[in-house]
């Protein structure tokens, strides 16, 4: 009967372990006081960072060194957090191969009854997502420096009839600004013809 409290732990911490071993997600705990030092880290920071997890806890000063120059203020930041602090934030780093990875990460940190201060959390790799977002804002910023330079007026209409967009060129080519021609009814804007259509 003594052993089923400490039988329990063992069980749950092997759980656990099993859980964030099998998470695509890095799953973490930073030591960061009164000294720094990586107490567990799953095996998702191989696909991460392309370190084994074994290097990145004998290394704790390796996760600074692969946070990208562009981050590593934010990174000094969560290392100088006070306990009780949570928080979300997106990190760059530069994988062991050299390539940019972005991270979205989830932290918590929290005070030990010995006075210790550790760092918790999770990182999930969203790199794809943030490319996929500049490469819609580049061909945002195409369209629009197309929009302002052609010779022709460009326009967007919703599905209940209201304009959306008006390129720039609606001045010199109708003598109306961008706000007024959006705020004009169709039988203004086109031909009796094109109205048909």
């Amino acid at each position: 009967m003594a052993d089923e409290p400490a039988d329990a732990m063992r069980s749950d911490d092997a759980w656990f372990r099993e859980l964030a071993e099998g998470a695509g997600d890095v799953v973490f705990a930073l030591r960061l006081r009164p000294d720094l030092a990586v107490e567990y880290v799953s095996h998702g920071v191989v696909d991460q960072l392309g370190y084994e997890a074994d290097e990145v806890i004998a290394d704790p000063g390796l996760l600074t060194r692969c946070v990208d120059e562009l981050d590593a203020l934010a990174m000094q930041r969560v290392l100088a957090s006070a306990a009780g602090t949570t928080a979300g934030l997106d990190l760059r780093w530069v994988h062991r191969d050299g390539r940019r990875v972005w991270t979205q990460s989830w932290i918590r940190t929290r005070e030990r009854p010995d006075g210790s201060v550790v760092l918790e959390g999770t990182s999930h790799d969203i790199t794809e997502l943030r490319e996929a977002e500049e490469a819609r804002l580049v061909a945002e910023e195409r369209y629009r420096l197309m929009a302002e330079s052609a010779n022709i007026v460009l326009w967007t209409m919703a599905l209940d009839g209201s304009i959306t967009y008006v390129s720039p060129t609606v001045l010199q080519m109708r003598g109306f600004t961008q706000e007024e021609a959006m705020h004009q009814p169709l039988d203004q804007i086109l031909t009796p013809e094109s109205q048909l259509i």
